[in-house]
Formats: structure tokens, C-alpha cells, sequence
């Protein structure tokens, strides 16, 4: 799980001989509101070597990162082009949703909760 000043995220993920499944759940503050979206994950863990294709439902990207421990370090491309590193920790779905509740009510993460700070 992570968060940034506008956005949470949450990766819930099973990995069995290296194939990785799972789904990606985000909430976004855009100029309309939040907006919420879930996708479908699948890809590898090889050593510390990480590749995500996430499909949302009307496209997919592929997410290459590194599992440092209980660090998971995803290398994001952004729609202008760049590459923002997403750093997740372990987190669960409480907390994803305390996080959620905050950017609905003030456009920001709960503060109350110590966000996995999107570097």
C-alpha cells in the first residue's frame, strides 16, 4: 500500500513459483472528485525482479520494480511520458480504506495514518 498527496493505492497480490496474480486498487483526487479504479494483476517475481501487467478496463500497462524486503519499488509510467517510482508497503485493506475516506472528505490521506510516501 502507498499514498501520495492526491492518490491511495492498494496491491493485494499471491505468488506461487513465481507467477504473481492479484488486483490494484486505486483512489484518485481529480478535479471532479475522487475516482476509484480496480484492475487486474498478473506477472513475475524472479529474485527481487518484479514484472506487473496491470489491466484496467480499458487497457493495460506493464510495471517493472524491485521487492527490497517488504519494500515493493514499482517504476510507473506517467501520462506525460515519465517514470515516477511508487514505493509500497505492507498495508491492508483498513487502512486503504481510512486513506480512501480522508481524499473523499478532504482531497488528502487521513493524516492520521503514516503514508508509504510515493517518491
Amino acid at each position: 500500500m502507498g499514498s501520495d498527496y492526491n492518490s491511495v493505492t492498494l496491491l493485494e497480490t499471491q505468488t506461487q513459483n513465481g507467477s504473481v496474480t492479484g488486483t490494484l486498487d486505486e483512489t484518485e483526487v481529480k478535479y471532479s472528485g475522487p475516482e476509484h479504479q480496480r484492475a487486474v494483476v498478473t506477472g513475475t517475481l524472479t529474485g527481487s525482479e518484479v514484472a506487473l501487467t496491470v489491466k484496467f478496463g480499458l487497457g493495460s500497462t506493464v510495471i517493472n520494480g524491485t521487492l527490497n524486503g517488504d519494500t515493493l519499488t514499482l517504476q510507473v509510467p506517467q501520462s506525460n511520458g515519465q517514470i515516477e517510482d511508487y514505493v509500497l508497503k505492507p498495508g491492508g485493506v483498513d487502512e486503504y480504506n481510512q486513506r480512501v475516506a480522508g481524499l473523499e472528505s478532504d482531497g488528502s490521506p487521513s493524516p492520521t495514518a503514516q503514508p508509504s510516501k510515493f517518491y
